[in-house]
Order: structure tokens, then C-alpha cells, then sequence
């Protein structure tokens, strides 16, 4: 795909979506945001909910838990405690409803790593938000 942007959905367990997508809608707390190859670069937070891997011909989903997004001016990685990809609504529903079957055990260490990400970029958000200078503060 000439004019694509290279997608990557990454969990604690590896990484579940890994190719050249031509555009992608990402839920975010400020509404959903629109991926594209040749954007500035930026980073935000990810809400839970379902993103849209739009290809040449093809179109798939991927339900997140939420996250971090980092997207440069070619590539896009989510960093999420869970996701599940797949080409139709019914397949990510299906794998949601498994992910929801494993012990408590792993869902509580999503959700801790859920509130780590959170926080993580909450003060990333506070350091890139307070501007730094080199003298001595008064």
C-alpha cells in the first residue's frame, strides 16, 4: 500500500494487530481521532472501546481497554491492557466474551496495569505542560 501507515495494537501478551492500514478511528477522551499516514506526531490517551482499521479493500476492528497511542508520521502503536482484532463486529464480540471467561487473576492485572498507564500519562501530559527553563526558579 503506497500511501499507508504502518498499525500496531501491542498488550502485555504481544501483540495483537501488526499491519499497513490506510486510515484508523481511535477513541480518545476527547472524542474519536482520526489516524493517517504523514500526520504531526503525537501521543494520547486511548479510551476504552473500539477502533476502525480501514486497509486498501478491507475494513476490521479492534476492541481495546484502553491505553496509550504514540503515532509518528508513518507508523501508530496503541499500547493497551487487551485487545481483540477481528474482521467483523461479531468476531470481536465473540472474542470479548472469552477475554471476559479467564480467571480474575488476569483481568485484575489489566486493570492495574490499566491504572498505570492512566497515570503514566497523566504526568506525561503535566511535564509537557509546564514549560522549562534553564535558570533557577524565583
Amino acid at each position: 500500500m503506497a500511501d499507508a501507515l504502518r498499525l500496531v495494537v501491542r498488550t502485555p501478551g504481544g501483540v495483537a494487530f501488526d499491519a499497513q492500514v490506510r486510515s484508523a478511528r481511535v477513541p480518545t477522551g476527547s472524542g474519536a481521532i482520526g489516524l493517517r499516514p504523514r500526520e504531526e506526531p503525537f501521543v494520547s490517551v486511548v479510551e476504552p472501546g473500539l477502533v476502525l482499521l480501514r486497509g486498501a479493500d478491507t475494513e476490521s476492528f479492534a476492541s481495546t481497554a484502553g491505553g496509550l497511542l504514540h503515532a509518528d508520521r508513518s507508523e501508530a502503536t496503541i499500547y493497551t491492557p487487551f485487545a481483540a482484532v477481528a474482521d467483523t463486529a461479531e468476531e470481536v464480540l465473540a472474542a470479548l466474551e472469552r477475554a471476559l471467561a479467564e480467571p480474575e487473576g488476569e483481568i485484575a492485572a489489566r486493570r492495574r496495569l490499566a491504572e498505570l498507564e492512566t497515570r503514566l500519562a497523566r504526568e506525561l501530559r503535566i511535564r509537557t505542560a509546564v514549560p522549562r527553563t534553564g535558570g533557577p526558579r524565583a
